[in-house]
């Protein structure tokens, strides 16, 4: 009997422990800053430093209208001037994959494969906007990165 319990009980507590270690962990989300339009947009860029995609599930703000933006080429999302190589997309159920080394970065410039580089958030007519709220699945675990803008 007691054995029984004991085959029950240890892998419990070290799903338990692991859990709680996956949970507590820093943030993968991080952001690279953000920028304030001209136009009344704001754009913040966003960067996995973990390990696994994360996935987006939702933005919470005041704007009505929140794009993904994700960029193929050294330019940032934020970056001005001709569009290309940056694709702004619904936001639903986006992946950010982890961040790649400037290395990776270069491999996939020069191999033109389609790799994403860098990535953002840009919220239309954010003139008001103090806080954004980003929920996102880390590891099947439901996280939020709190931003505040100034």
């Amino acid at each position: 009997m007691k054995t029984k319990f004991l085959y029950w009980l240890v892998p419990l507590i070290i799903l338990f422990v692991a859990g709680g270690l996956i949970y507590n962990s820093p943030h993968p989300l991080q952001h690279g800053g953000y920028t304030k339009m001209h136009d009344g947009a704001l754009i913040i860029e966003l960067r996995n430093e973990g390990s696994r995609d994360l996935q987006l599930e939702r933005v919470t703000v005041t704007s009505p209208k929140v794009e993904f933006g994700v960029s193929y080429s050294m330019q940032l999302v934020i970056g001005s001037g001709p569009n290309q190589g940056r694709i702004f997309e619904e936001l639903s159920k986006q992946l950010i994959h982890p961040e790649l080394t400037l290395n990776q970065k270069r491999d996939a410039i020069e191999k033109n494969n389609g790799t994403p580089i860098h990535y953002g958030i840009r919220i239309h007519d954010a003139s008001d906007v103090k806080e954004v709220i980003i929920t996102y699945l880390y590891w099947g675990i439901q996280r939020s990165k709190k931003i505040t803008v100034r």
